[in-house]
This record gives C-alpha cells, structure tokens and sequence, in this order.
C-alpha cells in the first residue's frame, strides 16, 4: 500500500508538471513562487486561494486560446475573479463602469 502510495504522488506531480508546462509555459516552481508571493490570496480581490481552486490568469491581448506562454500570466486568482475577467472581455473601463454603476444602483436601495 505504501508502494501504490509513492506512485501515486510521482504520478500526480508528473500530471501537474505536464499541465503546468503545456497549458501554460511555466514549472511547478514558478507557480508555487507566484503563490507565495500573493501571500496566497487572488491577485485582483485579495480573498485567501486554496491551492485546489487556483485559476492562472493570463492575458489573452498576447495568447488568445486557453493556453499561455508563460510570459503573459497576470496572477494566480480566485474562480471568481478569472471568469469575471475573462466575461467582461478583459476591457478594464468597462469593469470600471459596471463597478460604478452597480454601486450608484446599491445606494438607491434602502436596506
């Protein structure tokens, strides 16, 4: 059992080297100095990430598909945030607009 144990974590940590490389151009290292260097908490809201709902945010202006070449990640953010981001086209002024908007119509709302 301790043998299926052993495997079981090489084969984990090959899977998450693969995928780390593949999707996104860089090595388990560099994602855990990203985490650590967020404090682990999402770049853009600043809510604790726990390392199994991590999203790597990328900017899609220099790779548009779902993968990365490792030279344009923003962050590590929350699931939240990453398709928040990705819904509002990445367009920066438009999020600021919705934000104040959406502030402007919560204060009309006596509660």
């Amino acid at each position: 059992e301790k043998v299926k144990a052993e495997q079981d974590a090489r084969n984990h940590e090959h899977g998450r080297r693969y995928h780390l490389k593949s999707k996104f151009g860089i090595t388990p290292d560099q994602w855990d100095e990203m985490y650590s260097r967020q404090q682990e908490r999402c770049y853009l809201c600043n809510d604790p990430l726990p390392r199994e709902h991590v999203h790597i945010d990328h900017d899609h202006r220099c790779c548009p598909s779902k993968r990365s070449c490792g030279q344009c990640i923003r962050g590590l953010a929350c699931r939240w945030c990453n398709q928040g981001v990705g819904q509002f086209k990445e367009d920066v002024a438009r999020i600021r607009r919705i934000a104040d908007n959406l502030e402007r119509a919560m204060s009309l709302i006596p509660i």
